[in-house]
């Protein structure tokens, strides 16, 4: 994260997602956040859903086509000994090589079908 977001640990720490990223929908994750609270099983995105969580710039030299880094995202329960889910985990992947493969073989295959 502080790679991606120029935030170190110490200034994100204890302060609201939303007012640190606003570009995130704050409407669509409360959503899939709560299902991940209310039901404690993990919750996934796609980048074809949704191409990013968090709107961080390329960073890959070779495929730097991208204006931004595509994303899939892991939303998991952190459940304490109680039983309880008080917080969760994300995870971010960078699947912006993936993503600009498939859309290279799209542009393929319009020509090619031409």
């Amino acid at each position: 994260m502080e790679n991606h977001s120029g935030l170190r640990p110490d200034q994100v720490q204890n302060q609201c997602l939303f007012d640190l990223f606003p570009d995130v929908d704050e409407d669509w994750f409360r959503k899939k956040a709560e299902a991940v609270f209310l039901l404690k099983a993990r919750a996934f995105t796609i980048y074809e859903q949704r191409p990013y969580l968090l709107q961080f710039k390329n960073n890959h030299p070779i495929t730097g086509r991208a204006e931004y880094m595509f994303q899939n995202t892991t939303l998991i329960p952190l459940t304490s000994a109680d039983g309880n889910t008080q917080h969760i985990c994300l995870i971010i992947y960078d699947v912006t090589n993936a993503a600009m493969n498939k859309k290279d073989l799209e542009q393929i295959k319009e020509l090619l079908g031409r």
